[in-house]
């Protein structure tokens, strides 16, 4: 019900957009319902589910680890539009400032990488040493030519060295394992967990990787996510959330089934549902980013 408006607020929003869901079930809904939207318009667009852990120790599938860190190299830099549960969104992440420093990129003609040396490398980073390789987070090493799948690529990259030399870079499919196209560089991000063991006297979480000032979020329906989170959230959650509701966002939309609108204050706006139907239509104004026709400053 609520992608339409979604859809309406994500085509003004020149930087990142958080869409928060009180459950996984209906965060992979909205996502479900936004991607039919797109392509019965004809469009392109691009939403990144965030993953939750699969229990309270916060441990999970291989594809679930490998996606989360996908997800943190995407909330530091990219543009677009996430969709998440409030579990998902709270649940630990390793420190930004080490997730950074610890990312890796390969590029052609790079001697510094020998294959003794990346692999080492990878080991560090939580990375699976397999024969073959199929899975984000796996590598393979065989002679001159280095298999890897990182998360920051949707397919495995086949490294072919000459001596300590990086010769080609290539996509491959991990079905087949037949190489496709050449790129001119492999960017290699550590593997989720890998730093959250380490204590911190903060916990950390995924909204740290975001850049507030620059962030517009929606909250689908807060009293369920209120709701989700007394049932089944940490103690120290509430002060997470207190903390998402309070940043320093450019926008936070609450949008709900009401009918009515109205400015909480320059910032926060409360949405009915049919009141923001009509900002599905392409090509808004300027006006319809600001939503002037929401309050009066």
């Amino acid at each position: 019900m609520f992608h339409v408006p979604i859809k309406g607020i994500r085509q003004n929003v020149k930087d990142s957009l958080l869409v928060i869901a009180s459950d996984l079930a209906k965060a992979e809904q909205l996502k479900d319902a936004l991607d039919a939207l797109h392509k019965l318009l004809g469009e392109t667009a691009e939403y990144l589910l965030i993953p939750e852990m699969r229990d309270a120790k916060h441990r999970g599938s291989s594809e679930q680890i490998s996606a989360r860190s996908g997800i943190y190299n995407a909330a530091l830099g990219e543009k677009t539009t996430f969709i998440s549960s409030i579990m998902g969104l709270l649940g630990p992440a390793p420190d930004p400032e080490k997730f950074k420093d610890n990312r890796l990129a390969l590029r052609l003609n790079d001697d510094q990488w020998a294959p003794e040396k990346l692999s080492r490398y990878l080991v560090s980073l939580n990375y699976d040493n397999e024969a073959q390789v199929y899975l984000p987070g796996e590598y393979s090493w065989r002679g001159g030519i280095f298999d890897l799948y990182s998360p920051a690529h949707n397919r495995p990259v086949r490294v072919e060295y000459f001596g300590n030399v990086i010769e080609s870079l290539r996509l491959f499919d991990p079905q087949s394992q037949r190489s496709e196209e050449e790129i001119e560089q492999c960017q290699i991000l550590p593997i989720d967990r890998v730093f959250i063991e380490e204590k911190t006297e903060e916990n950390v979480c995924i909204f740290d990787y975001f850049d507030e000032a620059s962030l517009t979020i929606i909250l689908c329906e807060i009293e369920l996510i209120k709701q989700h989170l007394s049932q089944f959230g940490h103690h120290s959650h509430g002060g997470w959330f207190d903390k998402i509701i309070n940043s320093r966002c450019k926008k936070l939309f609450l949008i709900d089934d009401t009918v009515e609108s109205n400015a909480i204050n320059k910032n926060i706006f409360r949405c009915g549902v049919d009141s923001l139907s009509h900002l599905s239509i392409a090509n808004q104004s300027e006006d319809c980013v600001n939503l002037n026709h929401l309050h009066h400053r």
